[in-house]
């Protein structure tokens, strides 16, 4: 248990609503906490980590070595992510270690591949999802299917009812883990969220928000946020259809890319050019002039090809058909380009 007294880290993935939101849900758990933001291909926090007592990273993974050096640490560990390269990585480490790390009731793993992080951090903190926990080096480690039933949102707002673990988070997470016909307004929401400046470690006004959308008690955000976002996909159809004019094609590993350079671009921005018959995946890349990387990300629309292993052989990692990876060069690509 973490007492009051304790110093927790909280460490996340804040290029995306799954990640802030999930942030946020923890500083509202651990109101003292310490929100550290992080992207792939940036230096991991150790000083920080190392004077933390607790440590909660959250929809975010490093490198095999790195994980294991966390795990090890001897502090109370929380991880919470959906990434099917996470969930390997960490069935992996449990079948091949002893370690007294993995005997301690301190180390808690709530990994799922159906559930988003944010999903994943609400059950854990406030409902009824039970932690993947190796208590025992014999213990298997394995997946539960988190409870969504309606639930009080205890310590927030005693008495206020939520349902499918938190509308917003449930509209957030299924936005995430690309279950877009579960609900007609997770892509309205998910755009009208984006017109808001709500990583909670930039901008802690925004925890303000964050707490009226997880409490219900400002219902009107909901529908605000997703009559914004209606016409930001209006907007937005338009511009794919002018950028896919700009898409061509690209052989790489055994697999046919449909491919386009720019930003904030996800996978239904392809969908007036893709072709199945024609394109296996297709690839969205674009430099990074602050990081002074190049990032891409790799999209099976139809969800017929396992894109995870390219991505991790570029050092990144992901879902089976949505992931990403950052480069310092295009050389890879060859003639591609």
């Amino acid at each position: 248990m973490t007492s009051e007294k304790d110093r927790v880290l909280v460490i996340y993935h804040r290029a995306d609503l799954d990640g802030q939101c999930s942030a946020a849900l923890a500083k509202l758990k651990f109101p003292e906490a310490t929100l550290w933001g992080i992207n792939h291909g940036e230096e991991i926090p150790w000083m920080q980590i190392d004077a933390a007592d607790h440590v909660v990273l959250l929809d975010f993974s490093f490198k095999d070595e790195d994980m294991q050096r966390i795990t090890l640490l001897d502090k109370h560990f929380t991880w919470i992510d959906h990434h099917i390269t996470s969930i390997e990585w960490a069935e992996k480490w449990a079948d091949e270690t002893a370690s007294e790390a993995l005997l301690r009731n301190d180390q808690v793993f709530v990994l799922s591949e159906t559930h988003a992080a944010c999903e994943l951090a609400y059950m854990h903190w406030w409902g009824k999802g039970r932690p993947l926990r190796r208590e025992t080096p014999d213990r298997p480690l394995r997946r539960e299917t988190p409870d969504t039933s309606d639930r009080d949102f205890e310590g927030i707002a005693p008495g206020a009812k939520v349902k499918k673990a938190c509308y917003p988070v449930y509209l957030l997470g299924r936005y995430d883990v690309w279950d877009l016909e579960a609900d007609p307004n997770i892509l309205p929401f998910q755009m009208g969220m984006r017109t808001q400046n709500l990583d909670p470690a930039n901008y802690p006004e925004s925890m303000e928000i964050w707490k009226s959308l997880f409490t219900g008690l400002a219902g009107h955000l909901e529908k605000d946020f997703i009559q914004q976002g209606q016409v930001v996909l209006n907007y937005q159809k338009q511009m794919n259809e002018r950028l896919m004019k700009n898409a061509f094609e690209i052989d790489w590993r055994g697999e046919r890319f449909l491919a386009v350079n720019g930003t904030e671009i996800n996978s239904k921005a392809f969908e007036t050019r893709f072709d199945p018959n024609i394109h296996d995946a297709v690839m969205a890349f674009h430099w990074d002039g602050e990081t002074e990387i190049w990032r891409f990300s790799l999209y099976s629309p139809n969800q017929s090809v396992d894109l995870s292993p390219l991505a991790v052989d570029m050092g990144g990692g992901g879902h089976m058909y949505a992931c990403g990876f950052q480069t310092k060069n295009l050389e890879f690509l060859g003639e591609n380009l």
